[in-house]
């Protein structure tokens, strides 16, 4: 759908989850050598390090077995979903369509005598924000209900990867600095608003905190040597001084973002943040990924938290940050916003998007105290991840575009835009560049089977049903 003041978004979501594979979906995985008999690893048996070390060749044989599983469970949802019409891998490097992947991060459930819930990780093919992307979502969420029964824990999350689409010829698809800088005066603003509508665990999860409120644990020494930068205690200050000072310093000192060195001098760049910013740096990604949604388990809760942040970006990049509607310069303001004002914010997104299905007034504060995660946990899931590359999925399968004629575009990022003399390498680039515009990457159903064609209808059902508890449909 076409925007209504030029404003288009290029954006992919990342989603983990746990999974049990049903019945009748067991026949298919059996195909890929799926041994029901080989449990989830139990994170709970206390004697598991012992036993690894008393027969570690049977435990390596048992792990191998828990790999071949996962793999033939992944590959058994490429084949539904690819059945259904939806263009699907389990290579993390195919950006043209969805990947399905492993999550070493989370924890998996063994359940006696049964199959046990599987680590899953969902990751979109580069979607745009003038397509139908909801009904693809709902579509992918309908077969794997189809498949699998589906389990939340405090450890799954979503993420989406936003950038723009310039839609002007000679102009690439890339945020500009002062774009970036507009993004970043939102994500303070709006810090609070934001972490109030968050369930209890991602308030002050120490993997999506916020840059100006977020505490890291005691003992997670990493992340407090981050937070004790001195770039990041001027940012801190400035902000908590709102309430005697005004926004005006804090975004004046926001406004230095006008290039590479000073982009990396004065913002928070590291990666475990509520907005991560440090995308922008690889010349193959140039995203900015919004981490702090929980876990997902239905197309309409993917599809409303990727909406506020499409209309959260839609709104920053066009926003004057020196002025307000009525009263007093917002420079000049002492006072932070409302969860009301904050819902305007992103209705003027959704505006510009043309996203008629969104309505932000469903947003609603959760008051539960925050969960926090102890160090131990922390270390645990640190080091499960790092079984991985530290980079997300999807910022890998766009990596693997280094060789499309797009992304050799994008290596001559925004020439002439920097204030500094000073150009540094592709490294520093300024934006995300995909090419989703050939038509055998977009999501169709032209090719169904009769039977693709029921659960596209099901699953536009079941979309419309579940956004009536949360979106207003307009006519």
């Amino acid at each position: 759908m076409a925007s209504r003041n030029g404003v288009v978004l290029q954006f992919g979501i990342e989603i983990e989850l746990l999974i049990r594979p049903r019945p009748g979906f067991l026949h298919t995985i059996k195909e890929f050598k799926f041994d029901p008999k080989v449990r989830p690893r139990d994170e709970t048996d206390a004697e598991a390090e012992g036993k690894r070390q008393k027969d570690p060749g049977g435990w390596a044989k048992l792990e191998q077995a828990r790999v071949s599983n996962r793999m033939a469970l992944y590959r058994g949802l490429v084949r539904s979903l690819t059945n259904i019409g939806v263009t699907a891998s389990a290579d993390r490097g195919a950006y043209d369509r969805w990947t399905i992947t492993q999550d070493p991060a989370l924890t998996e459930i063994p359940v006696p005598g049964q199959c046990g819930f599987w680590n899953v990780e969902l990751v979109s093919r580069i979607l745009r924000t003038d397509e139908n992307w909801a009904a693809e979502v709902a579509l992918v969420y309908t077969a794997l209900a189809e498949c699998c029964e589906i389990k939340l824990t405090t450890g799954c999350s979503m993420h989406v990867h936003v950038s723009p689409v310039r839609q002007l010829p000679g102009k690439p698809d890339q945020f500009t600095y002062p774009e970036i800088a507009n993004i970043i005066k939102a994500v303070a603003y709006f810090d609070e608003p934001l972490t109030d509508i968050m369930p209890a665990e991602r308030k002050q999860n120490a993997f999506a905190l916020s840059s100006f409120t977020g505490l890291p644990p005691a003992d997670d020494q990493d992340a407090n040597d981050r937070f004790n930068e001195p770039k990041m205690r001027t940012l801190r200050s400035l902000y908590h001084d709102v309430p005697a000072a005004g926004w005006g310093p804090l975004f004046q000192h926001l406004e230095k973002v006008r290039n590479g060195i000073s982009f990396r001098q004065n913002w928070d760049l590291y990666r475990l943040r509520s907005f991560n910013f440090s995308p922008l740096l690889d010349e193959n990604c140039l995203t900015i990924e919004f981490r702090r949604p929980p876990g997902v388990d239905t197309a309409a809760k993917a599809t409303k938290w990727t909406s506020v942040a499409l209309c959260f970006f839609a709104s920053a990049i066009d926003s004057a940050w020196n002025v307000q509607t009525s009263g007093p310069p917002l420079r000049d303001s002492k006072s932070r916003p409302t969860l009301k004002e904050f819902k305007t914010f992103l209705e003027r997104g959704r505006t510009f998007l043309n996203m008629d299905s969104f309505d932000p007034n469903v947003l609603v504060a959760n008051k539960d105290p925050a969960l926090i995660l102890t160090a131990i946990q922390i270390a645990k899931l640190k080091s499960k991840d790092a079984e991985m590359d530290s980079e997300s999925v999807f910022e890998s399968k766009l990596s693997s575009r280094s060789n499309t004629p797009t992304s050799q575009t994008s290596k001559h990022s925004l020439r002439g835009q920097s204030s500094s003399p000073n150009r540094t390498s592709g490294r520093d680039a300024e934006a995300f560049l995909v090419d989703s515009q050939d038509s055998s990457t977009r999501f169709r159903f032209s090719n169904a089977s009769p039977r693709s064609s029921a659960l596209q209808e099901r699953a536009n059902r079941e979309s419309q049903e579940g956004y009536s508890s949360i979106f207003t449909i307009r006519s």
